[in-house]
């Protein structure tokens, strides 16, 4: 059974796998070529939804409304997948940190 958690913001998602046999961090960057800013969020939105594909439950963070904005693709483009997510919730981190702090979570990892 996979769990993610995918911390997003308008430019960035850190996404973390937790399964009985692993625990593996990941990042997708927006590509920043794409004149169109819908066709870049798309894009964005797009890895995001292929990366966690595979959860079970699945756990949106994040400082803004970009996770809001993932959870309407999600619901749009992957309709099961959205079904999945368990929760929404704010989070912030600074990008170069190696926390992320939510009133009900904290989590640490290396990188």
């Amino acid at each position: 059974m996979n769990h993610y958690i995918a911390w997003i913001d308008r430019r960035i998602a850190k996404i973390f796998l937790i399964s009985a046999e692993k625990m593996e961090r990941s990042q997708i960057e927006i590509p920043m070529s794409d004149p169109e800013t819908g066709a870049r969020e798309k894009q964005f939105y797009k890895a995001v939804a292929e990366k966690i594909q595979d959860g079970n439950n699945l756990l949106l963070l994040g400082p803004g409304v970009a996770k809001h904005h993932l959870l309407n693709y999600l619901s749009e483009q992957y309709p099961a997948l959205a079904k999945k997510v368990v929760g929404c919730l704010v989070s912030d981190q600074d990008r170069k940190s190696t926390r992320l702090n939510s009133s009900h979570i904290t989590i640490s990892y290396a990188v």
